[in-house]
């Protein structure tokens, strides 16, 4: 993958990330083998909140 030398608008990327998961399965739904679970609305608001403070943190800086 190519690097483009002209970036994308905010609202370019995000309607490119959401086309990338038209395909997938519907997990949520019940009908999905595997080990998927939805903690809910609240826990997933909570995760999104966490992951988004530590995304750019360094995981190997206190070893």
């Amino acid at each position: 993958m190519k690097i483009p030398e002209k970036g994308m608008k905010k609202e370019d990327i995000i309607r490119a990330l959401k086309n990338y998961k038209g395909d997938d399965l519907d997990w949520r739904s019940g009908k999905v083998l595997g080990y998927e679970y939805d903690p809910g609305e609240d826990a997933n608001a909570l995760i999104d909140e966490v992951y988004t403070i530590y995304l750019a943190e360094n995981g190997l800086a206190g070893i």
